[in-house]
This record gives C-alpha cells, sequence and structure tokens, in this order.
C-alpha cells in the first residue's frame, strides 16, 4: 500500500494476499482477469512508451514496439513529469512514442488499464501506430520511418 508507484493490490481475506498490477513476466498471468480492457479508443486515445536512445534504434529495427520479456508493453497516460502519472513510465527516460490508440486497435490490438493507471498492450506495436517520437531533454522529433 506504501509504493507510491501503486505497483501492488492488496486484499485481505482469512490472509493478506498482494499483487503486481502489471508488469508480469509470468505467462500464465491472464490480462483479461488482472486489468480492465480498454474497449472504446476514446478511453485511451493516446498513450505514452518510454525509451532509451539505443534501445529506440532495435525499435525501428524491428518494425515497432515489442514485449520483450515481458507479458505486455507497458505505457503510461502522460509525460514523466505528469503529477497524474505514477507509473507506467520510467522518469529517466530519453525518449517518449506517442501511440495512436485508434489505429492499433483497428489493427486488432487490444489494449487493457491497470488498477494504477498503466495501459498495457500484448503488442506489437507496429510504427505506423506512432504518431510521434519525442527526445525529452529538447523536444526534437525524431524520424521513425524506415
Amino acid at each position: 500500500e506504501a509504493d507510491v508507484k501503486g505497483r501492488f493490490a492488496v486484499r485481505e481475506e482469512e490472509i493478506l494476499l498482494v499483487r503486481a498490477n502489471q508488469g508480469h513476466t509470468i505467462a500464465t498471468v491472464d490480462p483479461e482477469q488482472l486489468m480492465t480492457p480498454i474497449e472504446n479508443a476514446e478511453d485511451g486515445p493516446v498513450c505514452l512508451h518510454g525509451t532509451y536512445d539505443e534501445a529506440f534504434e532495435n525499435i525501428v529495427r524491428s518494425v515497432g514496439l515489442n514485449r520483450m520479456q515481458r507479458q505486455a508493453i507497458q505505457m503510461a497516460i502522460g509525460l514523466p513529469d505528469n503529477p497524474e502519472v505514477r507509473s507506467g513510465i520510467r522518469r529517466n527516460v530519453d525518449l517518449v512514442i506517442f501511440i495512436n490508440v485508434d489505429r492499433a486497435m483497428r489493427q486488432g490490438l487490444r489494449f487493457y488499464r491497470s488498477q494504477n493507471n498503466v495501459i498495457c498492450c500484448l503488442g506489437p506495436i507496429p510504427l505506423d501506430c506512432f504518431i510521434k517520437v519525442v527526445r525529452l531533454c529538447d523536444g526534437s522529433l525524431l524520424n521513425f520511418q524506415r
């Protein structure tokens, strides 16, 4: 309960139950039971994924965002300095990728909202669903087209 990022949910039954709200690497975790599906893109029209310069080259080379070893790609509802953003994007990222949720959903991708307001997608999220990529230190835009 004291975690400032809200990464855990606590429920007391006969014993105290603690679980992570997102970020699982366990393959048997079902996102449909862990998080709330986003049925309408208007409920989260744009979400942001933070990354680093060295990782961005791989994102472009692989033609989009992949979940890597995690169960889902994690995204935030705003920039790292937004006080409403408790989790979903690291504060020290170099770049922020703005994702067009409507376009991604029309391509069949499913999005979920965790209890601590992190947006998750099983992915992969293709480059054509990127709205823009912004370098945080100076606000410059990066080219992500192949």
